[in-house]
């Protein structure tokens, strides 16, 4: 737990941002809710390269096609 308290945040995209970027980028399509869908908003403004780690097929797919897709060196 002491090491999630040394990792950088996100900064927290609003409401409008995630709205707008669900409807231009047609994500209700994608198989994502709305939280996946914030999460791939606030990576779009972090202005940082970030890779994103998931197990969640629909997700990996959004964010593969977003340049932010991990590839782990391993199972976990």
């Amino acid at each position: 737990m002491a090491a999630l308290e040394i990792m950088p945040l996100l900064p927290v995209a609003d409401y409008q941002e995630v709205r707008d970027l669900i409807e231009v980028r047609k994500l209700y399509t994608r198989g994502i809710g709305f939280v996946d869908a914030h999460l791939i908003a606030s990576l779009l403004i972090v202005g940082i390269p970030v890779d994103l780690w998931t197990d969640d097929v629909d997700l990996a797919a959004v964010a593969k096609d977003f340049g932010f897709l991990a590839t782990p060196p391993f199972n976990l």
